[in-house]
């Protein structure tokens, strides 16, 4: 697959992580109120900041398309790949934390721990979460295929124009060669 498309690829599946990571991720019930839900770029800023940079990321690969544009889009990746690592681990089991700040703003109680004896009668994580996380490693995966690909063009190129100019330089130092040996012929004295 041409290194383009696995470009346009990309933006596809960025799309897809994008529009999951705006919907909720989290659903925590709390006590005399209804359920509260928080999306995954308010508990995580991070992400979207990420999204953005991968986003430019694979422009700039678009329009380089070169070792340069490589470097651009490994690092897009690697941003992802920082901004996701704590929704990871709650994914994974960890307690969520990040909802805090959410249910201190519905009922002003400050703590986690205080949260959860008083007020919070039970958490979950949803399905977009655990979805954008897996497109997300899609992503990444697209992404690392495609700077492999992309290295292995621009590794192609350099052989290829490598044995043009040494197939220059070939073809150029015979008669070279030939004129320089003419010259020592008329130049030396024969001794017989």
């Amino acid at each position: 697959m041409q290194p383009r498309r696995l470009a346009f690829i990309s933006l596809v599946i960025l799309g897809a992580v994008t529009a999951l990571a705006m919907q909720p991720w989290f659903a925590v019930k709390i006590e005399g109120s209804n359920e509260l839900k928080v999306d995954g770029l308010s508990a995580y800023p991070a992400i979207g900041a990420a999204l953005f940079v991968d986003l430019l990321a694979i422009g700039l690969f678009l329009y380089i398309q070169s070792r340069w544009g490589v470097i651009f889009l490994i690092a897009g990746a690697l941003a992802l790949l920082i901004a996701l690592v704590p929704s990871w681990t709650v994914f994974l089991g960890a307690d969520p934390e990040v909802v805090a700040p959410f249910v201190e703003k519905a009922t002003g109680i400050a703590s986690w721990l205080s949260q959860l004896d008083q007020v919070v009668l039970s958490h979950q994580t949803t399905f977009y979460g655990h979805a954008a996380s897996g497109l997300a490693f899609v992503f990444l995966t697209v992404q690392v295929v495609a700077a492999f690909r992309v290295a292995a063009k621009v590794g192609n190129k350099l052989a290829t124009t490598h044995r043009k100019t040494k197939s220059k330089s070939t073809v150029t130092s015979q008669p070279n060669e030939d004129v320089a040996a003419d010259l020592w012929q008329e130049t030396t004295p024969k001794h017989n």
